[in-house]
């Protein structure tokens, strides 16, 4: 729905004659308005449903019925934004076109399965991904103390390290058999 109001906003505005750049303006808060959130949120929003659209058909129809909840796909879509739409396409396609491969799977277990699939697709942006968030944790925790915070960090990189190396580890046995 969220796309579908975004292509048909632009189509009008292509309509009046208006430039490419005019034609997204000002999108991202109409959506905010109308979900009651900032136009940030609204523009979170849309990316969302873009990459549903355009790259995730197989997690946009188990969303649609309701196989998959907004959330699931939400971690879907976030672990593979960092990858091409190529890779992302087979991400969707080999976790989504088939509802039993998720079946019984909880939350960590999905994002786990994302991002080791990412992760054999692509190392290097995986990497390159999880660098980019360890630094923007760093910065976000720094002075953070006894809080635990450090702890939940750890885990989360060395979930990510993990799954480099099976990646690696794939890829290497994949070129033995070659």
């Amino acid at each position: 729905m969220t796309n579908q109001f975004a292509t048909q906003r632009r189509a009008e505005r292509a309509a009046r004659g208006l430039s490419k750049a005019q034609q997204e303006m000002g999108i991202p808060s109409e959506i905010g308005l109308a979900r009651q959130c900032s136009p940030n949120k609204g523009s979170q929003h849309l990316g969302f449903a873009r990459a549903l659209v355009e790259e995730m058909p197989h997690t946009l129809r188990q969303l649609e019925t309701g196989e998959l909840t907004e959330w699931r796909a939400t971690i879907l879509v976030r672990e593979t934004a960092c990858l091409s739409k190529e890779d992302r396409g087979t991400v969707d396609r080999e976790l989504c076109s088939d509802p039993a491969t998720l079946a019984g799977k909880g939350d960590n277990q999905l994002k786990a399965a994302a991002i080791a699939l990412g992760a054999e697709l692509d190392a290097e942006s995986m990497v390159r991904r999880a660098r980019k968030a360890e630094a923007n944790r760093r910065h976000l925790t720094a002075g953070a103390g006894h809080h635990g915070v450090s702890d939940g960090v750890a885990a989360d990189e060395a979930s990510r390290d993990r799954a480099c190396d099976v990646a690696e580890g794939r890829r290497s046995r994949r070129r033995g058999r070659r």
